[in-house]
């Protein structure tokens, strides 16, 4: 992954990427798309410094630029939330560490072993880490991005959002990248031209200077295809890792107590992840390392990790633990690559049963995601489900759009709509028979409530999305939270599902989640989010 993609997650952007589709292409008769950048003065600017940095033709690059299409949406996009939830590793690990998850990942293990051997062979990293990345990453292929890299590339090149903390570093950032991707394309690479909305691309969302840099042909078809190779994107993880300075053989992290009336956590933290201090510093300051870790050779670091108001979690990181979270900047991050992987592992040894690590499903940390005990949650006035709607091309709507006009709205397409009924035949799987629906006014919302075809749908304005006034966020968060307040202690048994929009789950968890995913989300009785699980779409 690219340093913007690392950076992007340190402030709130999602480890998912791929979670919103590319800009809406208008059907006959209705508005037209949004406008090209054109050869305006900024245009000629930018190219004039790209043509420079990255030895291109001029001409040439003010004719790509000038051709790209402003992205509104990628501002809001790569924003910092604008109410952050307080960091949970345990929901964090919750929402990766689980079954379907681990499932996909020993498909693909078992699918790819020999490119994995081989991989290790070659640069040293283990399977697990590969299989771990990008089932993190992009869920093993399902989830690479509907944007057009040129126009998000160029959206932030031209008109990075100056509220972000960081807006001209940020912006230098993505001028970089926009860069390379036109460099690769002048010289005829099998670079991918669709991705996340910050430009990340293929199976491991490499960003275009991580292409450029890391990507290898390892399936020797003569070509790099991340898109469409599964084994060059193995390949080229194991090649990032390497070059990042992975150690085979060498540990990620150890397990550590903390708890003692002697340590001196600020010391300890000091470093932040950076591996510091030797085992027995370490115990010096109070930590006590398990039996592996007090025998350990190389430099640790205290990695802590928040779990919302509980006490926080601890491990002891090697410059191993270091390496994961320089494919993405948060020690969050690393620690649920490194377990899904594990995970996977095991499975892979146990002949292919798989079953969620203990640590993320004991009583009073995250939710357990086994399907009984979804349909029996719901039957509680403590848990709401709630739901990104289905399948829908585009990001946004089309200019003009009108509420009371479906034709004028982003809406379901064949495959949304067959999803939508998915997800209700799967629900019904699960026991969950009939439910009160609620439903934004929009209507790709009303259409996936209805298909789901599990009771009556009535709108809700209190869902309804703020994607083109995100200043309403926060009194948004406040209708839902009363809605779900109000809906949950009136219900009965039955239960609670409400079919809504990304930005407005994202306000709600702290998280991005794709198209008809779903989270089960456990609140207080003001409806308020104590902690959730995520259920991909099926």
């Amino acid at each position: 992954m690219s340093q913007g993609l690392r950076q992007a997650r340190r402030w709130g952007v999602a480890a998912l990427c791929a979670l919103a589709a590319v800009c809406w292409a208008a059907p006959k008769g209705k508005p037209a798309p949004a406008a090209t950048w054109g050869e305006q003065a900024r245009v000629t600017e930018l190219a004039e410094q790209l043509a420079q940095s990255h030895d291109l033709p001029k001409a040439w690059v003010i004719q790509k630029i000038a051709k790209a299409h402003p992205l509104p949406q990628v501002r809001q996009l790569v924003l910092p939330p604008a109410t952050p939830s307080a960091k949970n590793w345990r929901a964090y690990q919750a929402r990766f560490v689980e079954p379907r998850r681990i499932e996909a990942g020993l498909q693909f293990w078992q699918r790819h072993d020999q490119a994995l051997r081989r991989a290790q062979a070659q640069y040293g990293v283990p399977p697990e880490i590969v299989v771990g990345i990008i089932g993190v990453e992009t869920y093993y292929g399902r989830h690479l991005g509907r944007f057009s890299v040129l126009d998000v590339l160029t959206t932030l090149s031209l008109d990075f959002p100056l509220e972000h903390p960081r807006a001209l570093e940020r912006q230098a950032f993505f001028r970089s990248e926009l860069g390379f991707f036109l460099k690769q394309v002048r010289q005829g690479a099998s670079i991918q031209r669709q991705g996340s909305y910050a430009g990340a691309m293929g199976w491991p969302q490499f960003m275009p200077s991580s292409w450029t840099r890391h990507a290898v042909d390892f399936d020797g078809d003569g070509k790099i295809d991340l898109n469409k190779s599964p084994v060059d994107a193995i390949g080229s993880v194991a090649n990032y890792f390497a070059n990042h300075g992975w150690k085979p053989d060498v540990p990620t992290h150890f397990a550590v107590d903390v708890n003692g009336p002697q340590v001196d956590l600020a010391t300890l933290t000091a470093p932040d992840i950076v591996p510091t201090f030797d085992a027995a510093r370490m115990a010096e300051l109070g930590a006590r390392l398990d039996e592996a870790g007090r025998s350990f050779q190389g430099p640790l670091a205290l990695v802590e990790l928040q779990n919302g108001g509980d006490a926080p979690s601890h491990v002891a990181g090697t410059s191993n633990f270091y390496v994961v979270t320089r494919y993405n900047w948060s020690s969050y991050y690393a620690l649920a690559v490194i377990e899904l992987g594990q995970a996977i592992k095991a499975a892979k040894m146990a002949g292919g049963s798989v079953a969620v690590p203990a640590q993320a499903t004991s009583a009073g940390e995250a939710m357990r995601t086994t399907p009984t005990l979804l349909a029996e949650s719901l039957r509680s006035n403590r848990h709401v489900l709630l739901m990104r709607h289905a399948y829908a091309p585009g990001v946004g709507d089309p200019p003009g759009y009108s509420l009371s006009n479906c034709e004028t709205q982003r809406n379901l397409n064949e495959e949304g709509q067959a999803q939508a009924s998915r997800i209700g035949q799967w629900l019904r799987q699960q026991g969950v028979k009939q439910a009160q629906v609620w439903s934004s006014i929009w209507c790709r919302c009303q259409q996936t409530a209805e298909r789901m075809q599990l009771g009556p749908v009535e709108v809700a304005p209190a869902l309804a999305s703020f994607f083109d006034t995100p200043s309403q966020a926060a009194s948004r968060l406040a209708d839902m939270e009363q809605l779900i307040a109000q809906r949950l202690a009136r219900k009965g048994d039955q239960a609670l599902i409400l079919v809504t929009h990304h930005v407005n789950i994202r306000a709600f968890t702290g998280r991005d989640i794709g198209s008809g995913d779903m989270v089960l989300a456990e609140v207080t009785p003001q409806g308020r989010l104590v902690r959730f699980s995520l259920y991909p779409s099926p």
